[in-house]
């Protein structure tokens, strides 16, 4: 589940956690910070069974309104409505980032995902 202004990012050809960036009002992807997208590439590689394991990895990321899922799909697999739209950048793991984020890791229940928690 994802909001229009969500930025969906998964390590491309492997099984990985979906993260969500959640644009601020006015915020295109393109507007998205080199330390988030440096950071969450760190997460999506890190969730990465096979991923993990490889010196780099190529991570995906599009509007979450280009996200395509049908009935045929297995679980957690994706396609989307326009492939043009994906943009990507290569992870290499960094274990001082993965420490400082693992270390700044908050869990939160009943959280308001549409409100501003996360500020």
């Amino acid at each position: 589940y994802a909001f229009p202004e969500d930025v969906w990012f998964h390590v491309d050809n492997f099984s990985s956690a979906h993260v969500y960036v959640r644009l601020k009002e006015g915020q295109t992807i393109n507007d998205i910070p080199s330390k988030v997208l440096y950071d969450v590439g760190q997460i999506v590689k890190e969730s990465s069974r096979d991923g993990r394991k490889k010196q780099t990895v190529k991570v995906i990321y599009t509007m979450a309104s280009n996200l395509k899922k049908t009935g045929n799909m297995a679980v957690g697999e994706v396609s989307f409505h326009k492939p043009k739209e994906v943009k990507f950048f290569i992870v290499q793991k960094d274990k001082e980032s993965l420490k400082r984020l693992i270390k700044s890791k908050k869990e939160v229940d009943n959280v308001d995902l549409k409100g501003n928690w996360f500020t």
